[in-house]
């Protein structure tokens, strides 16, 4: 009879341990979750002006880089169909942008009304950053 209890109380020490063991690994494994640094935003601040224009009209783009920096070529797409418009560079000392810098595309006047949008390769993000803009 003694070794019924024994093993009754060997096994609830065992199935706690295991428990104990679960609850911590599922702690550290999700710990990045906990923290934030899982989450995806971005320090880079794209800034639209104006957020309203005909077409014909100038876009003036201003670009505050991240911790990463950004690509220095930027997208100008319509949201309709993601039809990317035109592929124009910020003038900045090379390839990835790590300072502030601005830039103004003129519009074309065949442009359609609608909401469009700039995109730029955010390297803190590893993806696109955008911004919105419509043309009336």
């Amino acid at each position: 009879m003694q070794k019924k209890s024994v093993v009754k109380r060997d096994n609830k020490v065992f199935v706690i341990g295991i428990l104990i063991i679960f609850l911590i690994a599922l702690i550290v494994m999700n710990f990045g979750r906990f923290t934030g640094s899982v989450t995806k935003e971005s320090s880079t601040i794209l800034t639209i002006t104006p957020d309203k224009m005909t077409g014909g009209e100038y876009v003036n783009i201003d670009l505050i880089p991240g911790k990463k920096g950004v690509y220095n070529q930027y997208y100008i797409c319509y949201t309709y169909n993601d039809v990317c418009l035109a592929r124009p560079r910020f003038s900045c000392s090379s390839f990835r942008c790590i300072k502030p810098v601005s830039d103004s595309y003129k519009s074309w006047a065949g442009w359609e009304s609608g909401v469009y949008y700039v995109k730029v390769f955010d390297y803190e993000i590893n993806g696109y950053v955008r911004s919105y803009f419509t043309i009336e």
